[in-house]
């Protein structure tokens, strides 16, 4: 059984919801940190470890066959709102939608992730 998901608005709106089937998501983000290395003119480097946050992933969601309904809701929530709630069966999280584009029959949705709720 594929997993559901959901995008909403974070703010009342009778049409900001949508349910996803059909959908390839990851259960949870990406874990990640926050490291960057600089060469050293002794031939070693320095690293600069700054930790994990959720706030660095980017999650990619991609729905099979999404009826023009589902198409036409999920670009209004992307046009409309600058953050909204992404449900996933690992947790639920503020995320800013980057993009929605529909590509040979699949919903391609990149949302950046900015924490968890």
């Amino acid at each position: 059984m594929t997993p559901v998901i959901g995008l909403c608005a974070k703010t009342f709106d009778p049409l900001g919801a949508v349910l996803l089937h059909n959908v390839y998501a990851p259960n949870a983000p990406d874990a990640g940190r926050r490291v960057t290395r600089t060469a050293t003119l002794d031939g070693e480097c320095s690293i600069f470890d700054g930790g994990a946050t959720v706030a660095d992933a980017t999650i990619q969601l991609s729905v099979s066959a999404p009826t023009a309904t589902v198409v036409a809701a999920v670009q209004r929530l992307c046009m409309l709102y600058a953050r909204i709630i992404l449900t996933l069966p690992g947790g639920c999280y503020d995320v800013v939608p980057e993009s929605a584009t529909l590509q040979s029959n699949q919903l391609k949705i990149t949302l950046l992730v900015m924490g968890t709720l």
